[in-house]
């Protein structure tokens, strides 16, 4: 329609620049979504991985104690 020189192309073509406009900040929204929950889940592997060591640590000191006591 906007090749055959409707009377309202130039309405079309501003239609369809906004819509362009509009997919392209949808994209830059989704991109950054993605980073932000790539973020999240190094920052949750990293929780999860401090906490298991506490555990163990915390583990590890029930065994010390429990030398310590049949030494003593």
């Amino acid at each position: 329609m906007i090749r055959e020189g409707h009377p309202r192309s130039d309405k079309f073509r501003e239609a369809i620049d906004d819509l362009w406009n509009h997919l392209e900040r949808l994209q830059n929204a989704v991109a950054e979504r993605q980073r932000l929950i790539d973020e999240n889940e190094v920052a949750q592997k990293y929780l999860f991985d401090a906490s298991e060591a506490e555990a163990w640590m915390g583990e590890q000191e029930l065994y010390l104690m429990g030398d310590e006591k049949a030494k003593n």
